[in-house]
């Protein structure tokens, strides 16, 4: 255990090194550092805001067209329903890293992962500045592919399990969508993942 939580440490340590390295580096070559981040907390309130309308109006397109959404809450799909919920949130923080890695000079290298165990929420940081194309397309990629895809696959099939994951997997990028809300503030920025807190720093000329 001890060895673990030691590894953990190192791992912090490092990422913090190369975040300041990095904001040195950056502050020599004359840009201005500017904070995007937010609590946990306002993060959770702010999703509500930002993915909630999106996850209402398809909502709505979908009851237009089947009418109803009816579950049937057997052993089997209630299971199933669970295992879909744990696999979404490692393949929402892959599909941050794949994206940004896409383009970072180091490519995966530059990607890690974890847990901010204060608040048992699962985080991919992309260790590389990137430009606000390049982190806006990262941000949304989980909310493009777990949620609005699986909602176009749900309204033409009509399935009803796939109508319900679409809809927490919106709802669970509204963090997301909060940090491209504040994204849009700096579009002429790079932008670098904080090290430990929710959100990014933008360094402006």
């Amino acid at each position: 255990m001890s060895e673990s939580i030691n590894e953990k440490n190192l791992k912090e340590q490092e990422k913090l090194k190369k975040f300041k390295k990095i904001k040195e580096e950056m502050i020599k070559n004359g840009y201005k550092e500017n904070s995007g981040t937010i609590t946990v907390a306002k993060a959770n309130i702010y999703a509500l805001l930002t993915a909630g309308p999106i996850a209402l109006i398809c909502f709505i397109i979908y009851i237009r067209k089947w009418g109803s959404i009816v579950l049937e809450f057997t052993p089997a799909t209630t299971l199933l329903f669970f295992i879909s919920i744990i696999a979404c949130i490692v393949i929402h923080e892959f599909l941050h890293g794949i994206t940004w890695s896409l383009f970072c000079k180091e490519g995966f290298k530059s990607i890690s992962f974890g847990v901010m165990w204060k608040s048992l929420t699962p985080y991919c940081h992309c260790k590389e500045p990137l430009n606000f194309k390049a982190y806006l397309t990262g941000g949304l990629m989980p909310l493009l592919i777990l949620g609005i895809l699986l909602f176009i696959v749900s309204f033409f099939t009509g399935n009803h399990l796939l109508m319900n994951l679409s809809m927490l997997n919106i709802l669970c990028a509204g963090g997301d969508t909060t940090i491209a809300l504040l994204l849009c503030k700096y579009k002429d920025a790079l932008f670098i993942d904080h090290p430990t807190d929710c959100g990014f720093i933008a360094f402006t000329k």
